[in-house]
């Protein structure tokens, strides 16, 4: 959890001076609005990798770092916890980052969308048959960093959480 909460405090301190530094030279430049599109691209996809690495090895604390309601932290590791028990990943890829357009007036405090794409692989016990999938996820940002959408199982109306391990069971 410290190297996560520690890549957050760089990243943040990143984005604010790269806002800073448009702000004061002005955002009439269109290519230095896709240079900080291109920037804020590149720390969430690191954010993602922190994420499912912490889903890979099982470590629910540095994953749930990435989860900003405090309530749902703990609920959210013990979810991870019961799944590792029957299912294990692999490996997971970034693929593609779909990045809303930033929206700093948001009534949810929500500037900025994004949608990240990942092919994942990983088998279930005891079958241990690897199986590969591709998972889409959203994320959002405010002023306090990029956050996962993750809602705990019994809160949905589906059975399945929005952040799975595996999509479905896969056959011995």
């Amino acid at each position: 959890m410290r190297k996560i909460t520690h890549f957050r405090q760089l990243v943040w301190a990143g984005l604010f001076g790269l806002g800073h530094a448009i702000a004061l030279g002005g955002c009439s430049s269109a290519a230095q609005q896709v240079k900080a599109t291109a920037h804020e691209e590149s720390m969430l996809n690191q954010a993602a990798r922190y994420y499912w690495e912490g889903v890979r090895w099982g470590n629910g604390a540095d994953s749930a770092a990435f989860i900003e309601k405090e309530e749902h932290r703990l609920r959210y590791q013990k979810w991870l916890a019961d799944e590792y028990e029957t299912a294990r990943l692999v490996d997971a890829e970034v693929l593609q980052i779909e990045m809303g357009d930033e929206n700093m007036d948001a009534p949810d405090g929500h500037t900025r969308t994004a949608t990240v794409h990942l092919r994942t692989e990983g088998y279930t016990l005891p079958a241990q048959i690897v199986k590969e999938d591709t998972v889409t996820q959203e994320w959002y940002r405010n002023i306090h960093g990029w956050w996962v959408v993750w809602t705990p199982p019994e809160d949905e109306a589906a059975t399945e959480p929005e952040t799975p391990m595996l999509d479905g069971p896969v056959d011995p």
